[in-house]
């Protein structure tokens, strides 16, 4: 302890010598006790403990086995141990056969002859026993192991003195390692459990050198006591591929152990390292023995995405049936696939397009959004939005159930993923606006209500700087919409028209326009303010550019007669700007106003009309 904690260089070489000198004098007496405490100690997490105890087992074993071969001593005695122990058996039995006899014979029957007596065999038994007793063979076994694996210490003083350990209490390695194969596998698999430590760093090495000295005899010990990490990325790396193919079953065992259990990244990189060097036939195999192991067959999938995850797809979603097998299971390996699931991204969103639209499949709304935001942000989700969006045009299949289906899962998209969507799949927005706008006014109620909620979705997440920009696919896909939208869906819309109007942008006049004549006069009503207040500020401002001028006029007049009688606050204001319009030098600007003044009078049985300071104004 005190060579361990203390830094003073006198102090350490203090302890190390009254260390040295306890082990000379008792080492007969108290060889055991002594050889125990430094076993714990060998795996000191301080450098300098390691360094003391590693020097003074060396010491303590040599003064116990009295001879560098201690593995030949422990084998001898343990061998006439064995064989005295037989003896005395069977000298007792024959003694007892003796006593049975009737006295006939001239008593050398019953004599062992040349063989030994009982008393002989029991002495010599008790002898040796008493020798084994001072050496403790399993406990000498492991320090020796112990012994061994601290040649490979990370720190450079404790490496060299167990190399300096090594070779002053072991003549012949390879020999030594050999007895104590099974003893030093099972403390290099201990060591190994400490992730990330000083001790996986011991055992890594060790076992390194060891397969290396003992070849394919060390794999079948040490696979059974690995529990997955970097052992079996030692074993993956450095085995002969006979000696792989030979231990297959083990070797699987231990990696769905593994897989199942190991926090760490090793075991996924021993299979990855597997895989390349026997085959892809190993996915296949543990997956077969994964059965429902949710965390083992995640791994398995990080490991190497791509060639494990064609694999494991059909065992989730049946893309030829279009049926959804294990929707929770599908959303894990989604977000463990990455970039890998881009080839399967359209087929698999084309089948949950179908799935929502069957009856007999209920699709977890909950576990759909979670899918949907573990795409991701590159291929995989872009391949996903573009088959929603063409399921929503009709493309999967032009069933209004299939259509309604896809506008359900791009609403779920957006909900997911909120304002990051606008970067997120910024390619597809304008292409989404356009499918839903046409899909709005269908006579379907379902598609209709579905598509409405997907589209409010979507404008509601773009941000109102980023609007303007939405104005030219929402006049594009005005333009060829036939019947009117609803209340529901016209609000969202109008406010997107007014904000580009304000923003002083041409198109979004002209949505406004559109907008207004694909809605009757109760659902435009309620939007009469919100509608006229910037139209009639905007073509009234002299500054404003003559074309956006012209556009908010022809903007205002239907708007002003598609509001009816709702615009009667509205009309000496809309007079007065329409009277200015046509009294301006811009000769489009005076024509926009004659236009819409035309359309305002020609509905005046709608619109209430003040004839008469409207004649006023035009005279002066």
């Amino acid at each position: 302890e005190t060579a361990s904690e203390t830094v003073d260089e006198a102090a350490r070489d203090m302890a190390h010598r009254a260390g040295m000198s306890l082990v000379t004098t008792f080492a007969k007496a108290c060889g055991s006790m002594l050889l125990g405490i430094l076993e714990v100690r060998l795996t000191d997490h301080r450098w300098r403990g390691r360094y003391a105890a590693i020097s003074l087992t060396a010491e303590l074993l040599l003064a116990v086995a009295g001879t560098r071969d201690m593995v030949g001593q422990l084998n001898f005695l343990e061998a006439e141990a064995a064989k005295l122990q037989e003896t005395l058996v069977v000298s007792s039995d024959e003694e007892s056969d003796d006593d049975g006899d009737d006295g006939d014979d001239d008593g050398d029957g019953g004599s062992l002859g040349s063989s030994m007596t009982v008393s002989d065999a029991y002495d010599a038994s008790v002898a040796t026993e008493a020798a084994l007793a001072k050496m403790d063979p399993a406990l000498m076994r492991r320090l020796l192991s112990s012994v061994y694996v601290s040649r490979f210490d990370p720190q450079p003083q404790c490496a060299s003195a167990g190399m300096t350990a090594w070779k002053a209490i072991v003549s012949n390695t390879p020999r030594t390692l050999r007895d104590i194969l099974p003893v030093a596998v099972r403390y290099i698999a201990t060591l190994l459990q400490d992730e990330g430590g000083i001790c996986e760093a011991l055992g890594v090495r060790a076992l390194t050198d060891m397969q290396a000295k003992l070849g394919e005899r060390v794999i079948p010990t040490i696979l059974p006591m690995l529990q997955g990490g970097a052992g079996l990325v030692v074993i993956c790396d450095r085995a002969p591929q006979a000696a792989l193919a030979s231990n297959h079953g083990l070797l699987l065992r231990a990696l769905k152990h593994g897989l199942s259990v190991d926090s760490s990244s090793n075991t996924s990189t021993a299979l990855d390292i597997l895989v390349r060097r026997v085959g892809k036939h190993v996915l296949d195999d543990i997956l077969n023995s994964m059965g429902n192991d949710t965390r083992g067959l995640l791994a398995v999938l990080e490991a190497r995405p791509s060639v494990t995850l064609p694999r494991m797809l059909p065992r989730l979603i049946d893309l030829q049936e279009h049926r959804v097998l294990d929707l929770e299971m599908l959303v894990k390996v989604v977000a463990s696939s990455g970039t890998a699931f881009a080839r399967f991204a359209s087929e698999v969103m084309r089948t949950l397009v179908l799935a929502g639209a069957d009856e007999e499949q209920v699709l977890d709304e909950d576990l759909v959004r979670q899918l949907l935001l573990a795409l991701d942000s590159d291929m995989p989700l872009e391949e996903a939005t573009g088959a929603i969006i063409a399921g929503i045009e009709g493309e999967i299949a032009p069933r209004y159930p299939v259509r309604s289906s896809a506008c359900r899962l791009f609403r779920l998209l957006v909900e997911g993923r909120g304002e990051a969507t606008t970067t997120d799949i910024a390619e597809y927005i304008e292409a989404a606006l356009r499918a839903l706008v046409m899909t709005v006014c269908k006579t379907d109620p379902t598609l209709r209500a579905s598509a409405e909620a997907a589209l409010t979705a979507l404008l509601d997440v773009i941000p109102a700087e980023a609007q303007p920009a939405c104005l030219p696919a929402l006049h594009d896909s005005l333009c060829d919409l036939q019947g009117d939208l609803s209340p529901t869906i016209l609000k969202p819309l109008v406010s997107v028209a007014v904000k580009g109007v304000l923003s002083g942008i041409v198109t979004g006049a002209k949505v406004l326009e559109l907008l207004v004549a694909h809605c009757d006069a109760a659902s435009f009503k309620p939007l009469c303010v919100s509608v006229l207040g910037p139209l009639i500020r905007v073509s009234g401002d002299r500054a404003s550019s003559v074309n956006l001028r012209t556009t908010t006029l022809a903007a205002l007049g239907a708007a002003t007669v598609r509001g009816g009688a709702g615009v009667r606050a509205f009309v000496s204001q809309i007079q007065s700007t329409l009277v200015r319009a046509i009294g301006d030098v811009a000769r489009d600007v005076r024509r926009a106003g004659v236009d819409a003044l035309a359309v305002v009078l020609a509905a005046g049985t709608v619109v209430p009309v003040k004839y008469g300071p409207l004649i006023l104004s035009l005279g002066t």
